[in-house]
């Protein structure tokens, strides 16, 4: 069975580091598995329609980033020396990241300022968002004038070298997501495309752990390799038993004698006159 439904265009990274790319992929699987998941079950019309159903045409005001401005300034300082320590592969301390901090990042980056904001709960990040469906690639434009306010709940880690974010609860305008939805999404990472691309393994590759605990985020970097070592030099007993076992002899006063040299001959006395 077909759909007459407009394919979607090629997505769009948004600009900023692997954090915006990992908060673009909860907004766009919000969307995304409502419109596809939708149309594999209903319909393309259906599906548009759900997501009317679950959007509005006007945005929701968010909480505004409240971190001081000259806190601020000492955050992408921190931020830029974690991320030079890396680049350079050089011992670093961990970053640890508020909800402050985060929603100070997001303020900083003007695909999100306004349209984002998260609390960190524990051990769970909740991120609320008021985007709109026309920065959203697959949407169609019939959905373009409109918003997707909700709210989403998950767990991250980093777990052999990968980002795994997984959705707890999903809800817009107050409400959940119906079942089968949420079922096409329960053990998803669903970050695991916005992360498969050589800048963002780089740096994950060089993250010991992700850690989300006692409301705050913990990166810790891998220590860097160290240099091969060089063996130290043999001496005493050890340089003897380390010489070249065919090294020619010596003579008492330390010239060395010829390999296979003949043995002196006697040489006879003088004989009394």
């Amino acid at each position: 069975m077909s759909y007459d439904y407009p394919p979607p265009p090629p997505q769009k990274k948004p600009r900023g580091c692997l954090f915006y790319g990992c908060l673009f992929s909860v907004i766009l699987l919000i969307v995304g598995i409502i419109a596809i998941v939708g149309t594999a079950y209903f319909g393309y019309r259906y599906a548009v329609n759900t997501v009317k159903e679950y959007t509005q045409t006007t945005p929701v005001k968010l909480p505004p980033a409240t971190l001081p401005e000259p806190e601020r300034v000492a955050l992408r300082e921190r931020f830029k020396a974690f991320k030079e320590a890396l680049d350079a592969e050089k011992a670093t301390e961990p970053i640890i990241l508020t909800a402050d901090d985060l929603n100070a990042l997001i303020d900083d980056n003007p695909d999100f300022k306004g349209r984002a904001h998260v609390e960190i709960e524990g051990e769970k990040i909740k991120g609320d968002i008021s985007f709109p469906l026309s920065l959203i690639p697959i949407a169609p434009k019939e959905l373009a004038s409109r918003y997707l306010n909700g709210s989403a709940t998950f767990r991250a880690s980093l777990q052999n070298g990968a980002l795994v974010v997984l959705i707890d609860s999903i809800e817009t305008m107050g409400k959940p997501l119906p079942k089968e939805f949420v079922k096409a999404i329960e053990k998803e990472n669903i970050v695991a495309k916005a992360t498969d691309d050589p800048a963002s393994r780089s740096v994950l590759n060089k993250l010991e752990s992700l850690v989300v605990k006692d409301g705050k985020i913990i990166l810790t970097p891998r220590p860097p390799a160290k240099p091969a070592e060089t063996p130290p030099a043999p001496a005493g007993d050890a340089a003897k038993d380390a010489a070249p076992k065919d090294a020619a002899p010596k003579d008492a006063d330390g010239t060395a004698k010829p390999k296979d040299a003949p043995a002196p001959k006697d040489v006879p006395s003088a004989a009394p006159g």
